[in-house]
């Protein structure tokens, strides 16, 4: 049996036929680059599973999942009929499980594997610097062009607040980290984590 990746690294090589199932993902971003021929089908949450299924090419290959939000796990609306009738059609879905990639979540799967995490409290030295952070990807960006039904079928009811976006993220000592931030869930406060030189990026 053909394991994921090996069926990804085939289809980026152009061995095998690779589908971009793609919602807000494509030019510019590094599948676009490294996989010009790949077939891209544009992604909709409310799709259906046939609708996907019938713009498939005859020949089988790798599929990839590249969906711009932070919570994918019903996207689209029929994701675990797709993956099944992918599967039966002799298809490898490449990355269908990773469907979490808010920094909480993330953050979280680090410490439950041993990993370092940097997770903060509130309780800590008052002048420990923290970064204040949108828990969805670059501020939820994409997540705000959704509707507001689309947004609550993926679980994402919650936006981060106007202010925050991905370019304009808080550096700031613990203490002065507003009580509020801690408890939204759109938000997720981090330690600061710098380096010897002082040297940082944006």
């Amino acid at each position: 049996m053909v394991e994921p990746r090996e069926a990804l690294e085939a289809g980026i090589r152009g061995e095998i036929p690779l589908v971009v199932y793609q919602w807000r993902a494509w030019g510019g971003f590094l599948v676009n680059k490294i996989a010009p021929d790949a077939v891209m089908i544009e992604a909709s949450p409310d799709d259906h599973a046939d609708r996907i299924i019938e713009r498939l090419p005859a020949t089988p290959g790798a599929f990839l999942f590249h969906i711009n939000s932070s919570l994918t796990e019903a996207f689209p609306v029929e994701r675990r009929k797709l993956i099944s009738a992918l599967r039966d059609r002799g298809w490898i879905p490449c990355n269908d499980a990773v469907v979490d990639i808010r920094k909480r979540a993330i953050q979280e799967r680090l410490g439950v594997n041993g990993c370092r995490s940097v997770s903060a409290t509130r309780q800590g030295a008052p002048d420990d610097l923290m970064v204040v952070k949108s828990d969805y990807n670059y501020g939820g960006r994409h997540e705000r062009t959704l509707s507001e039904e689309s947004r609550a079928a993926l679980g994402l009811e919650q936006l981060p607040p106007s202010w925050m976006n991905g370019e304009n993220y808080l550096a700031i000592p613990r203490a002065e980290v507003a009580e509020e931030w801690w408890n939204d869930a759109s938000l997720t406060v981090e330690r600061f984590v710098g380096n010897r030189d002082g040297h940082y990026f944006r």
